[in-house]
C-alpha cells in the first residue's frame, strides 16, 4: 500500500500538475492544432518513462501516452489523469519486478 501512495503523491500527481498541465497551458495557445499538442505530449511522456526501452515497449507505452494526452486535452481533470498515470506507473513497476520488491 505504501508503494501505491508513494507512486501517487510523489510521482503521478506532481507529474500531472507540473508537466502535463503546465505543458498544456504554455503551449496550447501557441500551437495551431490540438493534435500537435497530443503528439508532443506523447513524445515527452515516452521519453521520461522509457529512456532505455526497446522499440516494442515504446510502442506499447505509446497507447496509454496518447490516451493520457488526449484525455488531458479534452477533460482537464487532474485527479482522473493522475489516477490513470498511477495505473500506468504501477503496471511498469509490476512488469519490472520493482513493485513486488517494494512490497516485500
Amino acid at each position: 500500500m505504501l508503494i501505491v501512495l508513494n507512486q501517487y503523491f510523489l510521482v503521478a500527481f506532481p507529474e500531472e500538475i507540473f508537466f502535463r498541465m503546465a505543458f498544456y497551458e504554455s503551449f496550447a495557445s501557441r500551437l495551431s492544432s490540438p493534435k500537435t499538442l497530443i503528439f508532443l505530449n506523447t513524445l515527452i511522456f515516452l521519453f521520461f518513462h522509457s529512456p532505455n526501452a526497446e522499440l516494442l515497449w515504446l510502442l506499447v507505452l505509446s497507447i496509454p501516452a496518447i490516451f493520457l494526452a488526449f484525455a488531458g486535452l479534452k477533460l482537464g481533470n487532474l485527479w482522473a489523469l493522475s489516477l490513470l498515470h498511477l495505473a500506468l506507473n504501477l503496471c511498469d513497476l509490476w512488469i519490472s519486478g520493482d513493485f513486488v520488491r517494494g512490497i516485500a
